[in-house]
């Protein structure tokens, strides 16, 4: 237990990462640079960096070294003391923290935005930002990515510089982010390192957030520099009709669904911890689960949008069906072999509270919903409709940035089992199932186009 939370709550440093995302700008733009480990890159630009106790720029002759400090809090003084504990309880394994996050270099503090001063003038090109463009809040997520192509072109006109950027890479990142395509984007709300991270897979040095203004009516654009991490321009474009062939009623109806569109898919492996048979003449040894198997969709908030450690009021909608094909011998009587095929779909609303941590999200939610069973015991067919309420626990932990592992505790009761005969209750019983999961918001914005 000593080992389990010196893990959790050192890994504010050497689980919450290595590296980050730094914005490197200088006085006369652009300008070639080289990092201390000869990579070279052209600033100004955002770079992945590796936390350590300094970095080192070149060019030319010249070199130019920023310091990093300690990170008493999130590091080196939560480490000292766990080790401490640790050591006497007689566990050893807390002497590694300290020397792990400084190996890794997640003791230091870096700064985010570094500014290279040079005399040097790279006169064989022009700066040529590159721009994201981030669709203005809308009802109808597919006006809004509409919107943004409007006003590419019109800012566009055939010049080849600024470049402006919009694509559903762009829109994959923001819903890493966990935000819908319904509000307005700002600078403040995206945060620092979220906006980096996204300016650096995209490789761009400014985003063009856009607003609607409908009283006269214009799409308003502001240019965010990122590297000054502010607004330097502004512009209008008269934006016309905002009419799309839908009333407010039907957009609002439209938003809400798209809203409850499961962004994960679910593979499981369930195992039920009490046997759903009649305890009655039943010899457990002869208990046989030939194939369990379920599949689920679900809405997940995606941890990249939180802190490293956070916790939120989870409220979802989510869908799950489970195959079991079992076999038993009932009593003393080899000859006494039951067949079971038990198929069931749930769909479910939950509640309760998750929590975020650097190695994976815990919940404890409340759920319920209508389900449906079909059962076969032997020969005989049973099949309807009931309700399910219950509660399930989780554990949840992403292993790349679209794929993660799941696993849950759930204990759900039937107001009416279909099936509950002597021999086999199809009540659910206290369940616990391992799965792997896939984050795939694209599935929300591809429905909508395909509903035009």
């Amino acid at each position: 237990m000593t080992s389990l939370l010196s893990l959790l709550i050192s890994s504010c440093g050497t689980l919450a990462g290595r590296k980050q995302f730094v914005s490197v700008d200088t006085n006369h733009r652009p300008n070639w640079f080289q990092l201390g480990s000869g990579e070279h890159f052209q600033a100004p630009q955002v770079l992945e960096l590796t936390r350590d106790s300094s970095w080192t720029f070149k060019q030319g002759s010249r070199s130019m070294s920023v310091s990093c400090k300690p990170r008493w809090a999130g590091s080196i003084l939560p480490n000292l003391g766990l080790t401490l504990v640790s050591l006497l309880q007689g566990d050893v394994s807390g002497l590694g923290l300290l020397a792990t996050d400084w190996y890794t270099g997640a003791m230091w503090d870096c700064p985010t935005y570094l500014h290279l001063y040079t005399n040097h003038r790279d006169l064989s090109e022009a700066y040529c930002p590159n721009y994201l463009v981030l669709p203005p809040a809308h009802e109808d997520e597919l006006v809004g990515d509409q919107l943004v192509e409007y006003w590419i072109e019109k800012q566009d006109q055939g010049a080849p510089c600024p470049r402006y950027v919009f694509n559903d890479q762009i829109k994959y990142e923001l819903s890493l982010l966990n935000f819908s395509f319904d509000e307005s984007l700002n600078p403040s709300l995206l945060g620092g390192q979220h906006l980096l991270q996204i300016a650096f897979n995209q490789n761009a040095n400014g985003v063009v957030f856009l607003n609607i203004d409908p009283e006269n009516p214009l799409l308003h654009g502001r240019y965010f520099d990122i590297h000054k991490n502010r607004v330097v321009a502004e512009s209008s474009t008269p934006l016309g009709s905002l009419n799309d062939g839908k009333s407010r009623k039907e957009n609002h109806f439209l938003n809400l669904a798209l809203s409850l569109f499961p962004n994960s898919l679910l593979y499981e492996a369930p195992n039920r911890i009490w046997d759903t048979f009649s305890h009655e003449n039943l010899d457990e040894k002869y208990n046989l689960p030939r194939f369990m198997s379920g599949f689920g969709v679900t809405r997940i908030n995606h941890p990249r949008g939180f802190d490293a450690w956070d916790l939120i009021l989870d409220d979802y909608v989510s869908a799950r069906t489970h195959f079991y094909q079992l076999s038993y011998e009932q009593g003393s009587n080899p000859e006494s072999l039951h067949e079971v095929l038990d198929l069931g779909a749930m769909l479910y609303f939950s509640i309760g509270p998750t929590l975020f941590t650097p190695v994976g999200s815990f919940g404890l939610h409340f759920q319920g919903g209508p389900t449906f069973q079909w059962v076969k015991v032997d020969d005989k067919v049973s099949s309807g409709l009931t309700l399910a309420v219950g509660s399930h626990f989780f554990y949840r932990a992403f292993v790349t940035e679209d794929v993660f592992i799941n696993l849950r505790v759930t204990d759900s009761q039937l107001k009416r089992p279909i099936v509950n005969n002597g021999i086999y209750n199809s009540d659910f019983p206290l369940e616990s199932a391992l799965g792997i999961g896939w984050f795939l918001p694209q599935g929300r914005w591809l429905t909508r186009r395909l509903l035009d």
